[in-house]
């Protein structure tokens, strides 16, 4: 035979070896893999019992993991040495706490926070009457511009059913609180925050420093009740009259879901709001050019404590002279004239202490509103107040 054919024959027979080899490392390696599996089912059915007796009592330490038996399961290794049972449970569980820890920081969200160069203002009549305590119905809400001898409705329909129901809440329909709530988390929205914490709320509304727990509570509650309450609209006679965007919507006046736990700025949040889109009262004023924006400055509220009666007297002062620039850029004529009783009217100031108060808290607006550049002055008159833009 030839060296060459030699070789050839060589070369088949290894073939012939390695595959035979093969074949039974495959078949032999399956064997035990499968004697392995029943030791390792064995080896569960055995602790079990243990595991989750062991189990139950860190959960009592631990109420904030919500770590299973088959987290711990997962963590067994019957080829590792077991030199006593108890110590191999406990070892179990702290395998299956690290990597459940490890496995929550890969999902943590991580975000930076962008801070609102401004902050949106409605002035549309759909916001202004929203916001003012409304019960839940079917509204039909005059939309035809001033002085105009249209006769135009905006259909609404606001449910508050989800909201009621809700036993962690105390029911109260929407209010100038809430409406402060929801610009400033569509300011955030459109500085690029699609994560937003109550800090950054709170600093959106013009708030300093960090919120007390008052403060938290409260804006947490309003966000509950703009997720919570639903809102139907329909500006189809308005739009076919004045040429706007045919707006139709019917959702969440917010539509966002909380969430916790993120990393913003690196910092751990516990808990902020996901934001799926921009408020749609924001939208639906924006498309109209029914909005106006404020500076943070701008926006602060120039009272120590933001109630209710201070948040709708500075609403009602905001959206008054708003119109009057507005009408002032479009050389309209204008009345830059406000009179105490129409704001008495518009602003629930219904007594005398009230009555008293509001002078004071009237200063303090414009003062405020002079100082940061929203008006250049104002004259006090007997029957009202002139506003100098």
């Amino acid at each position: 035979m030839s060296e060459e054919n030699k070789n050839t024959a060589n070369s088949a027979e290894l073939e012939q070896i390695i595959e035979f080899i093969t074949k039974s490392t495959i078949k032999e390696a399956k064997q035990i893999a499968k004697i392995l599996d029943d030791i390792r089912k064995q080896y569960i059915e055995i602790l079990t019992p243990y595991i989750e007796a062991e189990l139950l009592q860190f959960q009592k330490l631990h109420p904030e993991m919500n770590l299973t038996l088959q987290h711990v399961l997962d963590c067994i290794d019957i080829t590792e040495n077991v030199i006593d049972a108890q110590e191999e449970i406990t070892m179990l569980i702290e395998k299956a706490k690290e990597k459940y820890e490890a496995d929550a920081d890969k999902e943590k969200i991580s975000v930076t926070a962008k801070k609102p160069e401004a902050v949106p203002f409605l002035l549309d009549k759909v916001s202004q009457n929203i916001f003012k305590n409304l019960e839940a119905g079917t509204y039909s809400m005059n939309v035809e511009k001033s002085g105009s001898n249209d006769s135009l409705n905006t259909i609404i329909t606001l449910d508050f059913e989800e909201l009621e129901n809700n036993k962690a809440l105390t029911f109260r329909p929407l209010t100038p609180f809430d409406k402060r709530v929801c610009v400033a988390i569509g300011a955030l929205w459109h500085a690029g925050n699609e994560y937003i914490t109550i800090q950054q709320i709170h600093r959106a509304m013009g708030g300093k420093g960090s919120p007390s727990m008052n403060q938290i509570n409260a804006i947490d509650e309003a966000i509950s009740k703009l997720m919570k309450t639903t809102i139907k609209i329909d500006n189809q006679e308005e739009s076919e009259s004045y040429n706007y965007p045919h707006f139709v919507y019917d959702s969440s006046l917010l539509p966002a879901e909380k969430i916790q736990e993120l990393s913003i700025n690196n910092r751990i949040a516990k808990y902020a709001i996901h934001l799926f889109r921009e408020p749609p009262l924001l939208t639906f004023a924006r498309k109209r050019k029914q909005i106006t924006t404020y500076t943070l400055e701008q926006f602060t509220l120039p009272f120590a404590r933001a109630t209710e009666d201070n948040l709708l007297l500075d609403d009602y002062f905001r959206n008054r002279i708003a119109r009057m620039k507005r009408d002032k850029e479009k050389k309209k004529p204008y009345n830059n004239k406000m009179l105490y009783t129409t704001i008495y009217e518009n602003c629930g100031i219904d007594t005398r202490k009230k009555r008293y108060d509001a002078t004071t808290k009237f200063r303090k607006l414009l003062d405020h509103y002079q100082k940061t550049g929203i008006i250049t002055g104002y004259q006090e008159q007997q029957d009202g107040i002139i506003i100098i833009l």
